[in-house]
């Protein structure tokens, strides 16, 4: 029988610098598997979560009691520069962890990487040691603060995939401006708007049109045939199409999309809309 382990937050102020960040804000989470994401704009409070909840930071008033096992991602981790990425997973994780963090490092495809300092390690390879660590941890609860920084497109999807094997058995707040990545895959939403985080609806971001770009545009378009009629689809130009989501197919969809290797997934009726033609759309400027 699985033990019920929860994260409770009671009316917590946090202020820095005179600047309130949460005032009497609470919060109620148990252990059991699931993906949420955590939104809200630059200066909200996101990361300032997420010390408060691992204990990294502590609130003005207000309790915190966490019995979860927590890993986390906050901003920019601190390596051993002149060690090798092996003796950095072997520092940080115990014997069971480093154990588990062999399969992550081979699904990133960091074997050959290993045994180089990590000063010679580019950004995109620093960000996956860090999330080799913190998903290899014996953890009820995962916090990933804007995880998909430097990460190319087939290193997201590895991520995207690993994170769903997780959530079968964890609770993982993922922290992220990245929405369309990330969006098939969180069952729920957390909103932090006048300094408290309230429950948001994931069907507000889910019914969208995106304008879709694609590397493997032909074999992608050819696959999604099935999934979409005509009307739904605009083909523009080689890499581009427009599709316009419904909840039933909403996860099948991007699923077909990150397999294909998706570049941008720009929503179309937002704020976050391409003004102009969008034969002109720039595919070149990937994350």
């Amino acid at each position: 029988m699985r033990i019920s382990m929860s994260l409770s937050i009671h009316n917590i102020s946090k202020a820095y610098q005179g600047n309130k960040v949460f005032e009497n804000c609470s919060l109620h989470l148990t252990n059991y598997g699931q993906i949420i994401g955590l939104i809200g704009p630059n200066g909200s409070g996101k990361s300032t979560l997420f010390k408060l909840i691992s204990g990294l930071s502590f609130p003005d008033s207000g309790v915190i009691t966490n019995s979860l096992v927590t890993s986390k991602l906050i901003e920019n981790p601190g390596f051993m520069l002149n060690q090798t990425g092996i003796d950095n997973l072997k520092y940080i994780l115990n014997t069971k962890e480093f154990k588990n963090s062999k399969e992550i490092v081979k699904q990133f495809e960091m074997e050959d990487y290993l045994s180089k300092k990590v000063k010679t390690y580019s950004l995109g390879m620093k960000q996956k040691l860090s999330l080799t660590i913190v998903l290899s941890k014996e953890s009820d609860l995962i916090l990933l603060d804007e995880p998909t920084l430097s990460l190319d497109h087939k290193a997201l999807s590895t991520l995207l995939k690993i994170l769903k094997e997780h959530s079968k058995t964890k609770k993982i707040i993922i922290s992220t401006h990245d929405i369309p990545s990330f969006i098939h895959i969180f069952d729920d939403l957390m909103l932090i708007k006048d300094k408290k985080v309230i429950k948001g609806s994931i069907n507000d971001i889910k019914l969208k049109r995106y304008l879709i770009v694609v590397r493997e545009f032909v074999e992608f378009k050819k696959n999604l045939n099935h999934l979409i009629s005509e009307e739904l689809s605009k083909n523009l130009e080689a890499q581009q199409i427009i599709i316009e989501f419904t909840p039933k197919l909403h996860d099948q969809i991007f699923e077909e999309i990150i397999k294909y290797g998706l570049i941008k997934a720009i929503p179309i009726n937002s704020a976050s809309l391409y003004f102009g033609n969008f034969n002109s759309f720039p595919i070149s400027n990937a994350w």
